[in-house]
């Protein structure tokens, strides 16, 4: 009912509830979707569908054509997935990965997966491509699960004296954005724009909410804890300012935001 209820307030001309991507998909899918639009559909990352775009290409009367990968699933907890297409052809190599690299995955999925079958196969035979230690001077990508990881890395990197930058990811300019709220609240300056830290009248008051919820509001908390209001805010912009295409340093991305870009070196965060 309350579903229902929120879902004709977002349709409705006076809403209160903005219309989010996922509610005018839903619209899109409800009003027939694909019918009579294509003869032919081209689905990428398949395996990343939600319920609705399942729906969508299954009442379509276009033949579907969709590529995707099920080990590359990362949106799976809010619905997604390959649905029931079942597979007419397997693509079993890779044209990015040296054998090193097709090597270790495979053994991940194998073992994780319980795939005994399971072979990733490099294109070539090439040397390039291994796994071991990185000289964290040179020019590399860290990639981490949390958000909270990325901030880390940055303010331990400019410690240590090395130069990094966040690459383009919206959800690490949010966290960016709470540090600061929260930096503000802490000191008692500055404009708390966060919606999520204005709703407390003192940073104790929000440090004790945020505790019990364990979210990604008690990643920042910690953060400032840890490094101090001025030097987390110091190094975050500096780690904005940076330029990536200049020789050395570390892109610092997350793992969704790492999907199709290519780098010479890549560091994996302890957080996965």
């Amino acid at each position: 009912e309350m579903t229902q209820t929120l879902w004709a307030d977002m349709c409705g001309m006076k809403r209160q509830i903005g219309m989010t991507h996922d509610g005018y998909l839903k619209l899109w899918q409800l009003q027939g979707g694909l019918v009579g639009s294509a003869d032919c559909v081209l689905l990428d990352e398949c395996q990343d569908s939600t319920p609705c775009v399942l729906e969508a290409l299954r009442t379509s009367p276009a033949r579907v054509i969709a590529v995707g990968d099920p080990h590359q699933r990362i949106f799976g907890w809010r619905g997604a997935s390959i649905g029931t297409m079942p597979p007419t052809h397997k693509l079993t190599t890779s044209f990015r990965c040296a054998p090193a690299i097709c090597a270790l995955a495979t053994s991940f999925i194998v073992h994780a997966k319980q795939l005994p079958e399971f072979s990733l196969q490099p294109a070539s035979v090439s040397p390039h491509g291994r796994i071991g230690p990185i000289d964290k001077r040179l020019h590399h990508a860290f990639i981490s699960r949390t958000n909270a990881a990325l901030v880390e890395e940055a303010v331990s990197a400019f410690d240590q004296g090395r130069r990094v930058r966040f690459l383009g990811s919206e959800a690490v300019h949010r966290l960016l954005q709470t540090l600061r709220a929260l930096c503000n609240l802490k000191s008692g300056h500055g404009a708390v724009m966060d919606q999520r830290v204005r709703g407390y009248s003192s940073y104790q008051e929000l440090r004790s909410a945020a505790k019990k919820q364990g979210d990604e509001l008690w990643e920042g908390v910690k953060l400032v804890d840890k490094v101090g209001s001025a030097s987390l805010l110091e190094r975050c912009d500096l780690a904005l300012q940076e330029d990536w295409d200049e020789e050395g340093g570390a892109g610092l991305t997350p793992a969704d935001g790492a999907k199709g870009l290519e780098f010479e070196g890549v560091i994996l965060g302890d957080d996965f």
